[in-house]
Order: C-alpha cells, then structure tokens, then sequence
C-alpha cells in the first residue's frame, strides 16, 4: 500500500516488514466481515491510520427538531476522485437554532472502491480504476435524509418506495413518449421482481440510446430496488459483438446513518446485489463515529 511505502521509505528491510505485517494484521481485523453459515470470513481493505490521509465529513440527519449530526472519518483514498471538492450546506446553527454544534455540513459524500473486495485506491492498484464503473468498481454516494423523519421523505411517505414509483414510472413514460414500446413483466432474477421491455434491441448494441430494466423484491413498501441497462443488451466482456457495458443504479436506505445510499455499477454484478448493500452498510458503519 502507498501510505506504508511512503511511512517506511529510510527504515531498514526488518523494520519494513514488520510495519507492513502489522499494518496488514489491523486491516483485517477492522474490515472483516462475517459470512453466513461456516463459510470463510470475507475482508475489506483497511484504512490508513495517518491523520493526513483522513478527512472528517459531518452530516445532518432526521427531522428539524431532532437533528443528529453523523461524523465520518474517511480515508482520503475512498474518495471519488471528482467529488473531492465537497460541496457543504448551511452553518447548523442556522438551522437547528443551537449555537454549540454550529459548523458547515456535507450535502453529499461519494466513495469509489475497487471490486470485488472493496479496495480503495492506492499507488499499486490506481490503473484499475481508470475505467470507473464501466470497469471495475462500485460508486457509493451518501445522500443524508436532512429534516425528514426515519426513512421517509418530505411528506412522510417511505424514501425509496417513494423513489423507486417515481422511477418506473419515468421508464414507463419514456417507454410510450420515446421509444413506442411498454413496460412488461420478465423473469425474475436474483431474488428479485423484473420489469423491462420486450422489443428489437439491436440497434442498442451499439446505437445511441438505452433502454433499462428496473428489478425490486415483492414486498411493499420497497426498501431497495435496482436499474440496469436491459439484460437483453449484452455486456462487451460476455458477447465480442457488443458495444456496451450496461450499468446499474442500486437505490437503498441506511437506517445506521439515517440517509439514502446509491451504488452504481457494472451490470455484470448484479447477481452479487444483496453482497454489495451489505458491504457497503458495513463500510459506512466502520468510519462512522460520534454514534
């Protein structure tokens, strides 16, 4: 890793060694999570440790009269690189009327890792995440759900049930406007309910264009939900005559840090979708502080 090469540039080859097979021996012990039954245990690359390579974020959550403020420390190296300029929000005293926690607060916050072991970006794995989300890594994008109750949006309805209506119904709208197709119901997939549309989709394979998929579980109101580029359009890396590499839009709620998780990725992992959500919640709640 970069910040233990850097850290140890003049110590002699021991001394070397030592430090990275403590270094190693912290990570896994902080990240690792457990698998269900006696599988083996599954880890996430840990933090650097130096106060230079973190960043604390600050969040306001829940309804105006009971914010709480989420404190995140974040390595430098989870950041996605765009997002490094952090837009911030209102002073808190500005609008919780308290004086003693007064301070600036993120909007957003947006973390890119490499998959499928959730690495963040170091000096020896950089070139892999040129590609983005088109290669091989996973966006996380926190969206805090500021002055609203639990899991609710502004007029008290649930958040994502609320978002994953509003979305199919612009696929469906789109499909009758745009394209003169409909939204149908398809095979299930991966433990999840699948609408799309059933038309030529030729010209999509390497057109202009899209036309997506929106996949959810049967119960209501929805607490996750995900849209892909349809299955019908083949990924580049499972059909060579393929321009695509369809991605997909994974909408849950954190109830842990009381905001709206989006996860973008490539369609190609899909199947592992329960896997993602819950690494990404675990990975949220080990930089979380002041809980």
């Amino acid at each position: 890793m970069g910040w233990i090469s850097e850290r140890s540039r003049q110590a002699s080859i021991p001394s070397r060694l030592k430090l990275i097979a403590c270094a190693l021996s912290s990570a896994i012990a902080a990240f690792s999570v457990l698998c269900s039954g006696s599988s083996a245990t599954a880890q996430i690359v840990g933090h650097p440790q130096e106060a230079s390579d973190m960043e604390t974020i600050r969040f306001l959550v829940g309804p105006n009269e009971q914010t709480r403020v989420v404190t995140m420390r974040v390595p430098k190296a989870y950041f996605w690189r765009p997002s490094n300029e952090l837009r911030r929000l209102t002073p808190l005293a500005e609008t919780t009327k308290s004086t003693s926690d007064a301070g600036t607060f993120a909007h957003d916050l947006i973390l890119e890792f490499l998959l499928p072991d959730f690495e963040g970006r170091t000096a020896g794995n950089s070139e892999a995440f040129r590609e983005g989300i088109s290669g091989s890594t996973i966006i996380i994008e926190v969206i805090p759900n500021r002055g609203r109750a639990e899991g609710s949006n502004v007029w008290g309805q649930p958040l994502v049930d609320t978002i994953f209506r509003r979305e199919r119904e612009m696929l469906v709208t789109d499909y009758d406007k745009t394209k003169g197709i409909v939204l149908e119901t398809k095979s299930d997939r991966f433990g999840l309910k699948h609408e799309g549309a059933v038309t030529n989709f030729e010209p999509y394979r390497c057109g202009i264009g899209n036309v997506d998929d929106i996949y959810y579980p049967a119960d209501d109101p929805k607490q996750s939900f995900v849209i892909c580029g349809a299955e019908e359009i083949k990924d580049s890396r499972d059909d060579a005559h393929s321009c695509r590499r369809p991605i997909c839009s994974h909408y849950f709620y954190s109830r842990n840090i009381q905001s709206l998780i989006k996860l973008r990725y490539r369609r190609t992992n899909l199947p592992q979708w329960r896997k993602l959500q819950e690494r990404t919640e675990h990975l949220l709640q080990s930089i979380e502080r002041d809980k």
